[in-house]
């Protein structure tokens, strides 16, 4: 008592000592009388008293204004610190009207639950101090607040004393009585109005077992007086350390061993365990209270209760401190369901590939039930599970069933009980039965999923309930055709409408679409109006049938193409993968009728089904029969792909090669001249010698099936290049036909196999591809530029990888070897320079590196491995449709579509006066005034004279506006003082060589625009300060020139062009010298032409140097 009393006197002389100072800092008159403000009410101990949906159960201060006017409280200060008074200050504009009550939430604030009457401190359950100053700091009240229990408030009586309250009332009137003494709230309690209303035997949710207490009384309980026990020979086994149960309340008590080291609740000292059936509740004098006793292996999930009668019952739907269920059942005892019961197990799938899909695009395995009765029936107490010794595993939500009506649930593991239904498990591989079981009455059953192995393959109950198994899945709905065993379903209903043949690879350039055939293997016509074809499992692209009818035996086939120009009336809107395709028809319902997954496909065969045996699922025919009955000779798959011991580029001596294939019946055979393999080709029986550079070839052939494809490797005897090296390996009569092409009308294209490797000599990608001579004049260059272009009809129609390290693309359907174009004979840089030096301008340039090429083995020189400027370009960048392109040579040549668009274009800059402004923007419309000014500023900058050289492409709905390629540029970097303005503007066109002229009616257009001029003579300073600079370009054209630098002793000893290394680095000094001169030369004659002051040009230059 002594150290309480001495307390106080120390807080009231810190309260005489600081208050005056604190009135003495104040400037202005404090407040209006407040002492008809009072402290209600305290919780410094909460639980259940007060709970907040966002702040949980905080400590609380309940204030009161006991006066008859209003009181304004902004300002104000509440602390439990005598030397902090304003640690919590009520936000302005808070009144409190006579009579009315404000609680404030006593604990700490935090972002996540913003309130502006949280008072950031909490209150201690053991004891604290109050403190209330008005704005000025002048005290309104103080308050010792004494230690308190749980949910015991310290409350304000009607006479102004203060005391105990078992029943706080936050927000207000006290009503409940009001004890002088903390013990004489619990003093006329009624032990015997405690009992046990529930126990948990097994592991909650949270993984917790637990009792529970019900209070019965009209005041609240306080827990110390009681002991829990499940010893019937020990009752005060553990006394309850803490806290109350509310008045008609319920109070939880966790059996985990923990005590008062356990979280989020009272824990007792011993832990529940599976062998225990009994809990005792005792007073402390050890007489017994109440009691539950149970039967031994309650299920998980499923807790203890007494009925209204007192009988102890169960139920799945655990109260934790609430009212008991009413779904209870009396024994443990599983029975198993039989027709009487209403709701059943309808179907199940899973291996799931081409059935439904959840919310999340997830296709898995799904579990079907149907209410089978007359009545509307509930899921409420009905539970999923894989586990025959946890039958309640998954419960499912109060959902109602219809009379008839079927329900999906998917089996995913993802938990969810609204909406889309999923269960808590999956089914792993090894399980193969699912239960199904319900509460009411202990029933259960299970469906076997035993002797299934395909995918797509369900079991479920046919219309007498009878277990059937079924080729088409159908969730959601009635099952239909059913077989006795999995074994009796074949792979396709040859007695219906199925896919009986796919074209998916036509002859190069032929024109030819794809194409599906259909064959109605039934006795009637069948009308497909409604009907679907699906291109893939997820159904991204779809053909719907309107009016046409199939004949009895008959055939119908829809042609298929995913280009837009060619789509059309009975054409389907997407082409066929040559690297296989799950195809899908669908009925007018919806259901799934057939599937077929086409396989790899070459344009000498097709794929699809013996029409007798419905139990072979695909079969490949060397001799299409479109809309006929299918060919005899058939292959039944693809033999497998030769493996060789060693694909390293680089050797130093002779080594030799094993080839093996996982068939072991598979005869192999190869080549090493770079032919492709055939059963006509040497057949291997021993390790294979290599000696010298070789291109080794093999393919494979089992009895019945097609030949393999062909496995290619390149072996050098070459010191190792420092660039990358493309191995291009083909029919060598055929290769030749293509490097002996000396004009450009004579071009052919041809098949060959490309390999890429790093230049360490690692294989980065190998791919088919057609390779073809690129260029016009420089096709009669011994040294050949090479189109690779890729197309489905050789077997891939784009190849995925990082030829360019950093580049953002990486996926390509046409490369270019390029042999330095006019450049050959000196630098051969200065087109891959040019390149290089305007990536980030408005320009649509070529990615490039330089390259070696070997030509089946033998090596052909140094090359620049290009990314192909033609209308797949345009897909590749901006993702535009590839048949909208339109794509010019010249003046008005249509490479790729028509030349109207860009005459019309050519026709408006040349007859409309576009330094008109509004006429200037419907010009900009069609042209991209940004590219076509950057391509003016790069080329006269670069001095490309080789202007004969223009192409300009756009997309039809002008997705892409009109605007040049920049390509072609070996003409470059020669005379570092040239002016090449002029001709970009010249009226009369420009010559070439061939007298013929080309003409810039675009640009003359752009410069009649006083706006553009201003424009163009910026962006022109721009670029050369910052993209052209001499520092920039130099440190790249060294980096570059180093590059090749190893590389061009090679080059020169194969093809003699540069006619030496000495030559070769004099073009390169010259180079060099004209992109360090040229910056100022390019910005003079710049000045010049557009009429520029030097004052205006040198404060542009001061703008954008770096």
């Amino acid at each position: 008592m002594k150290s309480t009393i001495t307390k106080k006197i120390i807080i009231a002389s810190l309260v005489a000592a600081v208050l005056p100072l604190l009135f003495a800092c104040s400037t202005e008159a404090p407040a209006a009388d407040s002492s008809a403000l009072v402290v209600n009410e305290i919780v410094s101990s909460n639980k259940r008293s007060l709970v907040d949906e966002n702040l949980g159960t905080p400590d609380w201060i309940e204030l009161y204004n006991s006066g008859s006017a209003p009181l304004d409280l902004s300002g104000y200060g509440i602390s439990d610190n005598m030397r902090d008074l304003h640690k919590f200050v009520v936000p302005e504009g808070t009144v409190l009207g006579a009579g009315e009550y404000l609680v404030l939430y006593a604990m700490n604030a935090s972002d996540e639950t913003p309130n502006p009457l949280v008072t950031n401190f909490g209150l201690s359950k053991s004891g604290d101090y109050l403190f209330i100053t008005d704005a000025y700091f002048g005290l309104v009240a103080e308050m010792e607040i004494p230690s308190l229990y749980t949910d015991v408030s310290y409350a304000r009586a009607v006479d102004g004393t203060y005391g105990y309250s078992g029943v706080p009332t936050p927000g207000a009137e006290n009503t409940g009585e009001i004890y002088m003494t903390l013990s004489g709230v619990f003093a006329s309690q009624n032990l015997d109005a405690l009992s046990i209303s529930e126990v948990m035997p097994g592991d909650d949710a949270t993984g917790y077992r637990w009792v529970e207490l019900y209070n019965n009384s009209d005041s609240a309980m306080r827990l110390e007086n009681y002991c829990l026990s499940d010893d019937e020979n020990n009752a005060l086994k553990w006394q309850i350390s803490s806290g109350t149960v509310p008045a008609k309340g319920y109070a939880c008590i966790y059996l985990s061993g923990l005590g008062s080291d356990g979280e989020n609740g009272t824990h007792a000292t011993f832990r529940l365990s599976n062998e225990d059936t009994t809990v005792l509740l005792s007073d402390l004098q050890g007489n017994l209270i109440d009691r539950i006793s149970w039967q031994a292996g309650v299920p998980g999930g499923v807790s203890v209760v007494k009925d209204a009668a007192g009988a102890v019952v169960y139920t799945a739907y655990p109260s934790f401190e609430a009212a008991n269920s009413d779904s209870t059942f009396t024994s443990l005892e599983m029975t198993v369901m039989d027709q009487s019961d209403p709701v059943h197990i309808n179907e199940v799938l899973k291996y799931n590939t081409l059935s439904a899909i959840d919310a999340d695009g997830d296709r898995g395995e799904w579990v079907e039930l149907k209410n089978f009765s007359g009545e509307t029936q509930t899921l409420l107490g009905y539970f999923l599970s894989d586990d025959p010794d946890d039958l309640y595993k998954w419960a499912l939500p109060d959902v109602t069933l219809q009379p008839g009506e079927c329900k999906v649930i998917f089996l995913s593991g993802k938990n969810r009980s609204s909406g889309e239904l999923h269960a808590n498990f999956s089914l792993a591989d090894e399980e193969t039965e699912i239960f199904f079981t319900t509460l009411s009455g202990m029933r259960t059953e299970s469906m076997s999923l035993a002797g299934i192995t395909r995918d797509n393959i369900s079991v479920g109950l046919d219309s007498g309930r009878n277990i059937r198994y079924y080729a088409t899945p159908t969730p959601g709905s009635d099952n239909v055709h059913g077989f006795e065993t999995a074994d009796q379903i074949g792979c396709f209903d040859n007695l219906g409408v199925f896919i009986s043949e796919v074209c998916a690879a036509n002859e190069i350039k032929s024109g030819k679409n794809d194409w599906i055939e259909l064959h109605n293997g039934s006795d009637q016509p069948v009308d497909l109006t409604g009907w679907t074809l699906l291109d893939g499992v997820n159904g991204t692209s779809s053909y719907t049938f309107a009016g046409e009818v199939i004949e009895a035996g008959g055939y119908l086939v829809i042609e298929c193409t995913n280009s837009s120009v060619k789509q059309g009336a009975g054409i389907a809107p997407f082409s066929i993968s040559v690297s296989g395709e799950t195809l899908m028809l669908k009925n007018a319902e919806g259901t799934l009728v057939d599937t077929f997954d086409s396989g790899s496909l070459t344009p000498d065969t097709t794929s699809g089904r013996i029409e007798s045996d419905p139990s072979i699922a695909r079969v490949f025919f060397q001799n299409p029969t479109r809309g006929e009955e299918n060919d005899t000779d058939i292959t039944t798959g693809v033999s497998p792909q030769p493996v060789f011991s060693d694909f390293s580029l680089y050797h130093t001596g002779a080594f030799f090669v094993t080839i093996r294939c996982d068939d072991p019946n598979a005869e192999i055979h190869f080549t090493t001249d770079g032919d492709e393999p055939s059963l006509d080709s040497p057949r291997y029986t021993e390790p294979v010698e290599i000696k010298k550079n070789t291109p080794l070839r093999a393919v494979s052939y089992v009895s019945g099936k097609r030949i393999s494809e062909i496995t290619t490797a390149t072996y050098l005897f070459e010191e190792q290049h420092t660039v990358p090296v493309v191995c291009v390996t083909g029919n060598p009569t055929r290769v030749r036909e293509v490097m002996r092409v000396n004009d450009k009308d004579d071009k052919v294209e041809r098949l060959a196999y490309i390999s890429y490797y790093e230049p360490d000599g690692s294989l980065g990608v190998s791919f088919p591809a057609g390779i073809k001579p690129k260029g016009a004049g420089t096709v009669a260059y011994s040294q050949k530029s090479l189109s690779i272009n890729l197309r489905s009809g050789y077997g891939q129609s784009s190849v995925t990888y990082p030829f360019w390290p950093g580049y953002e693309f990486d996926t390509f359907s046409a490369l270019v070897v390029r042999n330095g174009g006019q450049d050959w004979s000196t630098a051969r840089i200065r087109d891959s320079f040019s390149s290089r030096l305007v990536e980030g301008m408005y320009l649509d340039n070529s990615a490039t590196r330089p390259v070696v090429v070997y030509i089946n083995g033998a090596y052909n020189g140094l090359y620049d491995l290009n990314e192909d400027q033609n209308g797949e370009f345009l897909e590749t960048h901006y993702g535009v449709d590839g048949d909208t392109v339109e794509f010019i040579r010249r003046n008005q040549t249509p490479i790729k579509g028509s030349s109207k668009d860009i005459k019309r274009v050519r026709s408006f800059a040349e007859s409309k006066n576009l330094s008109d402004d509004a006429v200037f923007a419907e010009f900009a419309q069609w042209i991209d005034v940004d590219y076509f000014t950057d391509y003016f500023i790069a080329q006269t900058y670069i001095c490309n004279s080789d202007m004969f050289n223009q192409k300009y492409w756009r997309t039809t709905d002008y997705a892409v506006k009109w605007r040049p390629v920049f390509f072609d540029l070996d003409f470059a970097f020669k005379t570092a003082q040239r002016d090449m303005i002029a001709q970009y503007f010249n009226v009369n066109g420009v010559p070439s060589a061939d007298k013929s002229l080309t003409y810039f009616e675009i640009y003359i257009g752009l410069k009649e625009n006083a706006a553009w001029r201003d424009y163009c003579v910026e962006r022109y300073v721009e670029v050369v300060e910052t993209y052209f600079n001499a520092q920039r370009a130099t440190a790249l054209f060294d980096e570059m020139v180093a590059e090749i630098r190893p590389e061009m002793r090679r080059q020169i000893a194969r093809w003699g062009k540069p006619g030496s290394m000495s030559e070769w680095e004099k073009s390169i000094s010259q180079m060099r010298y004209f992109i360090e001169e040229r910056p100022a030369y390019a910005l003079e004659n710049m000045r010049k032409y557009f009429g520029v002051s030097k004052e205006r040009l040198n404060e542009l230059i001061a703008k954008y140097r770096q």
